[in-house]
Formats: C-alpha cells, structure tokens, sequence
C-alpha cells in the first residue's frame, strides 16, 4: 500500500498516542450519516473509539472493529461531537456537523464574552481520550452570537474535506484502558 501521500510525523502526536497508517477501502456518503471502511483491525492493534485523522486534521471516530478492518464515523455524520478550542483565546465548545444548513459544521458554547474571529484556528481540546490536544480542526469563518442562550456559536471550515479523503491515521490510545479502569472505579 501506498502511503507517501500522508506526511503527519509520530513525533508530532503525544506519547501516549501511536499511529497506524490506514487506506479507505469504501465510502458511504450522500446522506446525513457518512462513513468509511479503513483496511486495519484488531489484528493491527484497531479498537473501538480511536480516533481517525489525516495529514491536515481530525478525520472522525472508529466505531466498529473486526480482524481486518474497521469502520469510521467521519465528522460528516449527525452524530458526531468533538471537544474542541479556539487557538489564540482557549475558548471551549462543540463542534457539531449541521448538514441542514449548508453542510456546515459549528462551533457552539463559545461563551457570549469571549472573543473570537473570522480566521481563527480550532483544534482539539484534550478534553477525551479520542484526540490528544491541540489536533487541526479547522478555522472559523463566520460567527453569531445567541443573545437568548447567552453564548456565540462560530461557523466553521474543516482543513480536511472528509469526502476526499483516500487514506488516514487512526490514533491508538496507549493510556485508555488503565484510565478507564480508574473511572469505573469511581
């Protein structure tokens, strides 16, 4: 398999994330729960609930796994939900994918006085074990604020376009079972 096309480097991921090289194998698009079939599994060290990212940003989630491959939720899926943050201001909130509206992906719970603008960065928060902080997200490109709910909810465009995406990393968690462990203990 051909993988010269991605350039993330592993030592641009956290310690406790590894990287395994993926190739999509199919695609199911065109409706409001996008999808793809990576051609790694178990017996590549694929779980559940990896993350999914490219060379330019955060791709979606794994969310089935046999021996040999394993399905991803891509962002383009109404289900989808990431911990994300404003680069220059640590502001926190959601991104969601609003397939009605343009297709676009927001940004919501920015809270009302806190600043943001049109081109600032959004990356990954850290706030969960899929995606270490500080991932490409994307970048804002309109926002409103929501003077009823007393926040901002930002427009924003993904650096990756899912449906162009022909081959991935999926992040192992390295950490996840003995933090998990911890939490059930609580």
């Amino acid at each position: 398999i051909e993988y010269a096309q991605m350039n993330l480097d592993q030592d641009s991921i956290p310690i406790d994330y590894k990287l395994i090289a993926a190739k999509v194998i199919s695609k199911e698009k065109g409706n409001v729960r996008n999808s793809f079939v990576l051609n790694r599994g178990l017996r590549h060290g694929v779980q559940k609930d990896f993350g999914v990212l490219s060379s330019h940003g955060v791709l979606g989630v794994v969310t089935s796994v046999n021996q040999e491959f394993c399905k991803v939720m891509t962002a383009m899926h109404t289900d989808f939900r990431l911990n994300v943050k404003i680069l220059n201001s640590n502001e926190f909130g959601t991104l969601v994918w609003k397939p009605w509206t343009n297709n676009t992906y927001l940004m919501e719970g920015i809270g009302k006085y806190n600043p943001v603008t049109v081109g600032d960065t959004i990356i990954t928060s850290g706030f969960s074990l899929i995606y270490p902080p500080n991932v490409p997200v994307g970048q804002i490109v309109n926002y409103k604020s929501n003077i009823d709910e007393g926040n901002i909810t930002a427009e924003v465009e993904l650096f990756q376009e899912i449906q162009d995406v022909n081959y991935a990393y999926i992040l192992e968690q390295k950490i996840s079972f003995s933090l998990d462990s911890l939490m059930i203990n609580e």
